[in-house]
């Protein structure tokens, strides 16, 4: 692999120019209806133009990107991806800036691009691999190998247009694909097709990257770029926002744009919040680990909290706490990985942990608990800790901090959210300390396409609230013949 990128981003920006229609604007028709000649010029551009304003659908672009990497290109509608793709393709030219390409690139930017609807599949294939500069010898040698893996051979000589959309989308990804480019471009083309067809799309993907092509692969799909890149780039408003490990920008593009609450921060009774005290206080209070089903994991340090990640935390109104007692209570709450830092997301395969920190007022019984609610709204289970007797959660006064492990494979990709509470079992009714119903949000995303999953070799999201991974057991048995 080669050290210098094949493709060089530098200042990259394109401009649009909007305006109001009005007196002074023109179209053919609008010329047409009062009998004037067409303006002299630039085409489409007006004499005049009311209100008119620049915008800028990229602007200072600069990015590198190198031989045989995965690159997820994600953003909101009218971020600017697309543009980047078709400057990149040479179908637009940009305002300012350049971007040198090393490399012969093939792009799939809309399904059925550079067809022609009256002809047939077969011509189609012509014209299209014409395009991007093959022969028409090279197209022979490649024709048979392209209809097979359309898997549309019945339909090859009839014109386009009868095609349905998934048709179309088989065809134009099987001659993309089999151009043997050095940069494939893709713009949310794996949308449409069936299991099968996207399972086979996929295996070709790696394909045509392990052989050391790059791949640019625009979607706003998080479950599609966490298993197919192996970088990613966020771009907002025409600029990058953010770029590097897929799972970081994901996280990053996730929360700015879904809102979710993976952090909870209560106040205390006096409507004071716990951490606008000085940090004398708190130190001098002791910071105790909870026992519970996960001990061996949580009991790290009497002193230390398991939350390491420096990010804001996000409060919630006082009106989310449905119960808070003196005795008792919530300091915050935080979704956190195995390595005790905060997220927002994470994949199926991997442990994800609920951490909920708390004070005692005075010695008693106390068992944390959590409940996770399904991206449906339903609820799929309450866990509490295993230990059967009841001293190991009589409590001292203190800070105390627990924390349930969900384990990898076992969510469905999606949005959960969790409820969390402290109680008293020992007494009838119980005495709940506080309770938050749906206080925390989790987004569950798709693991790796490389990384063993529950998902196994199906390309498509499952139903179904949970995903857990079974272990099952498929050989061969002689069956006995029936007497």
């Amino acid at each position: 692999m080669s050290n210098k990128p094949v493709i060089e981003i530098r200042g990259l920006s394109k401009r649009y120019t909007l305006g109001a229609s009005g007196a002074n604007s023109w179209s053919f028709k609008n010329l047409l209806g009062r009998g004037e000649r067409l303006p002299t010029g630039s085409p489409g551009k007006p004499d005049t133009v009311e209100n008119a304003q620049d915008l800028w659908a990229l602007k200072d672009i600069n990015l590198d990107i190198y031989e045989g990497e995965r690159i997820g290109i994600v953003g909101r509608n009218g971020a600017g991806k697309s543009t980047l793709l078709k400057i990149l393709s040479r179908v637009i030219y940009p305002t300012e800036g350049e971007a040198v390409i090393r490399g012969r690139v093939t792009s799939l930017l809309e399904v059925g691009t550079g067809f022609n609807s009256n002809a047939t599949g077969r011509q189609n294939i012509y014209l299209n691999a014409s395009l991007h500069g093959l022969t028409h010898a090279e197209i022979d040698a490649r024709i048979d190998e392209i209809i097979e893996f359309s898997e549309i051979k019945r339909f090859i000589n009839t014109p386009i247009k009868h095609y349905s959309s998934g048709m179309r989308a088989r065809l134009a990804f099987s001659v993309a694909a089999h151009l043997d480019p050095d940069i494939l471009m893709l713009d949310e083309v794996l949308s449409v097709g069936d299991m099968a067809f996207q399972q086979k799309c996929l295996v070709r993907m790696k394909e045509v990257t392990k052989a050391g092509r790059t791949l640019i692969f625009v979607s706003h799909s998080m479950d599609s770029v966490q298993r197919f890149c192996d970088r990613c780039v966020w771009i907002d408003s025409g600029r990058i926002r953010a770029s590097g490990y897929v799972s970081d920008v994901t996280e990053k593009y996730i929360s700015a744009t879904m809102n979710l609450q993976s952090s909870y921060v209560a106040h205390n009774s006096e409507g004071v919040h716990e951490d606008s005290k000085p940090e004398s206080e708190l130190a001098s209070e002791p910071d105790k680990s909870f026992g519970n089903a996960t001990e061996s994991q949580v009991n790290q340090g009497q002193t230390q909290s398991a939350v390491t990640s420096q990010e804001p935390e996000s409060n919630k109104p006082d009106g989310d706490l449905e119960f808070q007692s003196g005795q008792a209570t919530l300091r915050s709450a935080f979704i956190i990985d195995k390595c005790k830092k905060k997220i927002v997301c994470t994949a199926i395969n991997q442990v994800v942990g609920v951490a909920i920190q708390f004070k005692i007022g005075q010695r008693g019984i106390y068992v944390p608990s959590i409940a996770l609610h399904s991206p449906y709204g339903e609820l799929i289970f309450w866990s509490v800790p295993s230990k059967l007797e009841l001293d190991d959660y009589r409590k001292n006064p203190g800070l105390y901090e627990a924390i349930a492990w969900i384990p990898e494979n076992f969510l469905n990709v999606g949005t959960y959210e969790v409820s969390i509470s402290l109680v008293d079992p020992s007494k009838s009714p119980f005495e709940r300390f506080f309770y938050i119903e749906k206080a925390l949000q989790l987004q569950a995303m798709e693991s790796k396409a490389t990384e063993k999953s529950s998902r196994g070799i199906f390309p498509r999201d499952f139903p179904g609230s949970l995903r857990p991974a079974l272990d099952w057991d498929i050989h061969p048995r002689e069956w006995e013949s029936s007497k």
